[in-house]
């Protein structure tokens, strides 16, 4: 029986084996986030203990973007500085909030790519639509990975993101309603998973301007 042969791209951190460089350059973007993220909570020690439970709570996207209570908010408005602990978690949390927006991206772009192939109109430009869009992210990711490196906020760069996400956030969302019209479900076109689908992902587009906006706050 032959050997399935071995992928060829391989981690050098944990030795997993890729398809696509493209798909390694994804998982290592992972390591890099495990190991700032520890970084980043390896300082907390040096906060007092009710300071650290304080900052420690909400240190999850899927916690920072839930609506704040009167007192949370009003706690976010005060700028607490770029390098706080609490910045420096909330900029890896959108760092790993964009990583992830630009993988689903890749996914769309990908099925649309399949579909052109097979001839279905509209999808060439579709698919030509979610590549843009996987590209602007990947230019977002690279604008964050030197303020990552020092946990420094540049003012210039973060506002050219916010300013960009806010554009791409109607874009996504257009482009996500205008495939499912092309699909005879409901009178409207949209199934009910679809709704719930397009219902999260626009709280978290704007969730996570909103969040890019407290970074511009923040930057000095």
């Amino acid at each position: 029986m032959a050997r399935k042969p071995r992928l060829p791209f391989e981690c050098y951190q944990c030795g997993k084996r890729w398809k696509t460089s493209q798909a390694l350059f994804g998982h290592l973007r992972h390591h890099t986030y495990l190991r700032q993220r520890a970084q980043a909570e390896a300082e907390i020690g040096a906060v007092p203990q009710g300071a650290a439970v304080k900052n420690h709570s909400g240190s999850t996207l899927r916690e920072r973007l839930r609506p704040s209570q009167d007192g949370e908010a009003e706690g976010m408005r005060r700028r607490p500085g770029p390098l706080s602990y609490e910045f420096r978690t909330l900029l890896l949390d959108v760092e790993l909030a964009l990583d992830q927006l630009q993988q689903t991206a890749r996914h769309f772009a990908d099925l649309a790519w399949e579909l052109a192939r097979m001839n279905v109109v509209g999808q060439n430009a579709r698919a030509k639509a979610w590549e843009q869009i996987h590209h602007t992210l990947d230019d977002y990711l690279r604008d964050l990975e030197p303020m990552l490196a020092l946990f420094s906020l540049d003012r210039v760069a973060m506002f050219r993101i916010y300013h960009s996400m806010r554009r791409l956030k109607e874009h996504w969302l257009g482009q996500r309603i205008g495939e499912r019209r092309c699909v005879v479900m409901e009178p409207d076109g949209w199934d009910p998973e679809f709704r719930l689908e397009l219902r999260e992902e626009q709280t978290q587009l704007t969730r996570i301007v909103e969040y890019l906006k407290q970074l511009v706050a923040a930057a000095p």
